[in-house]
């Protein structure tokens, strides 16, 4: 695109945009604070979007309900047996073990250095 058309498309969605901001904005010089102005838009964006999560979770709430919410995807997705190598499970288990045994006589045994409060 060129540059020239750019510029256009920007004038122009500035253009609309003001005509947007000139319907909420009660002062047009912008020379007298609002501060009810300012409340009555920040409560409005606050409703608004305190609707749309309303809305939002309780359709979530009516699919799960009623359909189990992509039940249907995780059962064709997910294989009835699972194939895991068993010497890696193994190879696991007991590296687990020998971490447990020295964690274990580490809390048993008595500490190397010398307690510096005596």
């Amino acid at each position: 695109m060129s540059i020239q058309i750019i510029i256009k498309i920007r004038e122009v969605a500035k253009r609309y945009l003001g005509k947007i901001l000139v319907v909420l904005d009660r002062d047009k010089s912008k020379l007298v604070l609002h501060p009810d102005r300012d409340w009555k838009n920040l409560m409005i964006l606050f409703f608004a979007s305190l609707s749309i999560f309303a809305i939002a979770s309780g359709y979530l709430y009516l699919d799960i309900n009623r359909s189990g919410f992509e039940s249907d995807q995780i059962s064709d997705t997910v294989p009835s047996e699972i194939d895991a190598d068993v010497e890696k499970i193994k190879e696991t288990m007991k590296s687990i073990v020998v971490t447990e045994v020295a964690f274990e006589k580490l809390l048993s045994g008595k500490p190397r250095m010398s307690d510096p409060s005596r």
